[in-house]
């Protein structure tokens, strides 16, 4: 099973309804307003939920591996 999720503005509404379908806790960032929200916010708020990011931007792992960000966890597509 999937840990809880914060899905990142580029992930598609479709994926985050078929997630959910299949059970998965999954929250969208466009849903929750965050779209102007720049990655290291986004971050820092999954990191606050204790969500992974689930994302189509390499900047996620440069943020934590480079930049020593904190968060339970990076799924990049």
């Amino acid at each position: 099973m999937l840990p809880p999720l914060v899905a990142d503005v580029n992930i598609a509404s479709r994926v985050v309804q078929f997630l959910r379908s299949r059970g998965v806790d999954v929250v969208s960032a466009c849903e929750e307003g965050w779209g102007s929200y720049e990655d290291e916010d986004i971050l820092a708020t999954a990191h606050a939920k204790n969500r992974f990011v689930l994302t189509h931007d390499s900047d996620f792992g440069t943020l934590v591996v480079h930049q020593n960000h904190p968060s339970p966890g990076i799924i990049h597509l």
